[in-house]
């Protein structure tokens, strides 16, 4: 008996080349699809800020809310000091009272940053905002040695590609993080499962809930008892004991003063609290270098520095700690800082 034998069938597959441009249509469709569903205001009402990829929480915010708010006369710019020290609103109140003019400013403070942080976003808030005036309150801590690796730095922001693309360095996650709603909110949730997403996600919504009313002044009611307890002058103690200018921030504070720029560039000096002094826990000597290589470096750029003088009361209930405002402190300072730029405004060096 004949054996069976099966002849192959003839078998039509699809061109893979084909298979593959299938592919690449749908997922350009479906890209689109969300990029123009994370466009709809209904969809965002329902989603957390969209992110540039900053870790920085206020960054994130600030830079959000500007865009919201649109230009302003003048930008203060620092670290946390600035952020709950200077309240926009009793600088222009005192400012008008003391020209007559009015005038619109925002406070953009950012956790942790130091005068190489400052040269880096400086330049990009004027080419984005155009302000009249860009104002830089500067403290001890922003050259610091101390704080080289906790600060936020120009080697923090070299991490963000979005600051790469603001600076003209063209690169395809620089480009989407500007310009793509999709991707940006894929930036938002990228680290869901870290620890501490969560927590950064509700700071950085509760921090552009009040900069939207405050203009970017983070109010804060908690009071430092004084005298300073011992632990905390301890503390303090250790920190300006070892205090010293950080060659690398110093380089970029003169760099950040002697940029062209039609933006005219404003340094203000942030109060200390006078225990400090009067403890000798930040050496006379010491201070006296750091405040005088600051005047030096204004001199050299012919940048206009606005010293701390008697004029400005701080008082006890001022301060949050040791080294911040709270909004007792921040209402003094911004009405001295008002009343003060007036002044020079009313004797025609500022325009």
């Amino acid at each position: 008996m004949n054996s069976l034998r099966f002849q192959p069938t003839l078998k039509l597959t699809r061109p893979f080349g084909k298979t593959v441009i299938l592919t690449v249509f749908i997922l350009v469709g479906l890209v689109s699809l969300l990029e123009i569903a994370t466009r709809l205001s209904f969809i965002q009402s329902k989603l957390p800020p969209p992110s540039i990829g900053s870790p920085n929480t206020s960054l994130e915010a600030n830079l959000h809310v500007l865009d919201e708010l649109g230009s302003f006369d003048c930008i203060f710019i620092g670290s946390s000091f600035v952020l709950q020290g200077i309240n926009p609103a009793f600088f222009e109140k005192s400012y008008q009272k003391t020209t007559g003019e009015t005038i619109r400013c925002y406070t953009f403070g950012v956790r942790g940053l130091t005068a190489s942080g400052v040269e880096v976003l400086a330049p990009l808030l004027i080419e984005r905002y155009h302000p009249r005036w860009l104002i830089y309150a500067i403290h001890p801590r922003d050259l610091a040695t101390a704080v080289d690796e906790s600060g936020y730095s120009q080697k923090d922001l070299d991490q963000v590609p979005w600051v790469h693309q603001q600076q003209g360095d063209f690169s395809l996650a620089g480009w989407l993080s500007e310009y793509s709603h999709f991707y940006r909110y894929y930036l938002t949730f990228r680290n869901w499962d870290e620890q501490t997403f969560v927590y950064d996600l509700e700071d950085r919504q509760n921090l552009e809930t009040i900069f939207r009313s405050t203009r970017g002044y983070q109010v804060i009611f908690l009071t430092q008892a004084l005298p300073l307890p011992p632990d905390t002058q301890t503390k303090l103690r250790k920190y300006y004991a070892a205090y010293a200018i950080n060659p690398p921030e110093l380089q970029s504070l003169r760099r950040l003063l002697q940029a062209p720029s039609e933006t005219k560039m404003i340094m203000v000096e942030f109060p200390l609290l006078s225990q400090i002094f009067e403890d000798n826990l930040f050496l006379p000597e010491d201070y006296d270098t750091y405040a005088q290589t600051i005047q030096d470096s204004a001199d050299l750029a012919q940048t206009l520095y606005i010293r701390v003088n008697e004029q400005l009361t701080i008082p006890d209930n001022g301060w949050k700690d040791a080294s911040h405002l709270n909004t007792v402190g921040a209402t003094a300072y911004s009405d001295w800082l008002g009343e003060q730029i007036g002044r020079i405004v009313n004797m025609g060096h500022l325009k």
